[in-house]
């Protein structure tokens, strides 16, 4: 019987390192990227994660193909996560309502799981 209480505690260590290791942090936002807050009568709170795509050099890449002269595709909702881990907007996690790519943008909206408190009102006033 011990021994199965010794394997069920290491699995359940390693299942918490695991999910410690792949936590988004601050190193996962790229320089430049935009963030918008909404926070409506209800207590939905609503936001805006907005990247730039780099405008590339006319010379550089005149020989690529159109497809090779693009920027990969950037992972905006691991994007999010980590701008919502570093500033707590959303405390209860978040819904994806959609993505889309502009001219020269990526943007990601989606709404928070928790609703807006009197603190949330203060911190991310428009």
């Amino acid at each position: 019987m011990p021994r199965k209480i010794h394997c069920v505690v290491v699995i359940a260590v390693l299942t918490q390192l695991l999910a410690c290791a792949s936590q988004p942090d601050a190193g996962d936002v790229p320089a430049g990227v935009d963030f918008k807050t909404q926070m409506l009568a209800d207590g939905t709170k609503l936001f805006k994660v907005i990247t730039r795509e780099s405008i590339p050099n006319e010379r550089r890449g005149l020989n690529k193909p159109p497809e090779q002269r693009r920027e990969r595709p950037q992972d905006m909702k691991k994007i999010a996560e980590a701008m919502l881990a570093e500033n707590r907007y959303c405390r209860s996690g978040f819904v994806v309502l959609e993505q889309y790519q502009q001219q020269h943008s990526h943007v990601l909206r989606g709404e928070c799981r928790d609703a807006a408190d009197a603190s949330d009102r203060q911190r991310f006033a428009n």
